[in-house]
């Protein structure tokens, strides 16, 4: 049974999510997500390992920041992609080795999530991620693309299963066909379609980078789309874009 603190606090999500300017539709789709991962912190609470509760801090601050996606604030979000990939490393790292959440409940909520947004955990909430790109900072442009595609092609259990989850994800970085410029400066930033030239955003002919296994949801196609054809959306507005 819900507290009336959890309830507020669904209360004060919904309030957020509607002065962002999120449709009722994408309001009611986050709730739900929410709801579905407050269930299963009853049924590890159930099961006496209530310990691991605390989880639920990872759960909503991931649900409430990928949320944000929808919201329209995606160019912000991109900008300060570093200092929310440590904000989230670090409160991860503080959880696992400060409250002892098992690693394997981390596993499953991360892959849950990977079911609504894909692989997003590499780049924006890894704490190894983090310190692999200050690594390969200063490298020259090539070769730190060649390393972090390879590093997001082998990562960890959270990077497969989400990996994994990115042809079927929920959300997804769709391209309007019927507004793309066909200017090609996705393909130019995007550190997958610089290294496989058998893929492309938007040149039909070539395969998907964004379903990719090692496609880490790094948005910078996105941003340097001049005009917003590429955006990250519900699949379900694929058919109303193309």
């Amino acid at each position: 049974m819900k507290s009336p603190a959890t309830n507020y606090f669904t209360f004060y999500h919904f309030t957020i999510f509607t002065r962002i300017g999120l449709s009722k539709q994408q309001i009611q789709f986050i709730l739900s997500a929410m709801i579905v991962m407050d269930l299963f912190d009853e049924l590890f609470q159930k099961a006496l390992i209530s310990q691991y509760s605390n989880i639920a801090l990872f759960e909503y601050c991931g649900i409430i920041f990928l949320s944000a996606f929808i919201g329209g604030i995606m160019n912000l979000l991109i900008k300060n992609r570093r200092y929310i990939q440590l904000f989230f490393g670090i409160a991860l790292y503080v959880s696992v080795f400060l409250f002892h959440i098992s690693l394997w409940l981390v596993l499953i909520v991360a892959s849950i999530l990977g079911i609504f947004f894909g692989k997003f955990f590499c780049k924006w909430m890894c704490p190894l991620g983090f310190i692999m790109e200050l690594m390969t900072k200063n490298l020259p442009e090539e070769q730190k693309n060649s390393q972090m595609y390879n590093y997001y092609k082998v990562g960890c259990p959270i990077s497969w299963i989400q990996g994994l989850l990115n042809k079927v994800s929920f959300f997804r970085i769709i391209n309007n066909k019927a507004t793309c410029l066909s200017c090609g400066k996705c393909d130019k930033v995007c550190y997958i379609t610089n290294l496989n030239k058998e893929s492309s955003l938007y040149k039909e002919d070539k395969s998907d980078p964004t379903t990719a296994f090692n496609c880490s949801k790094c948005m910078v196609c996105v941003s340097s789309c001049p005009n917003g054809s590429l955006s990250y959306k519900s699949v379900l507005s694929r058919k109303k874009t193309n």
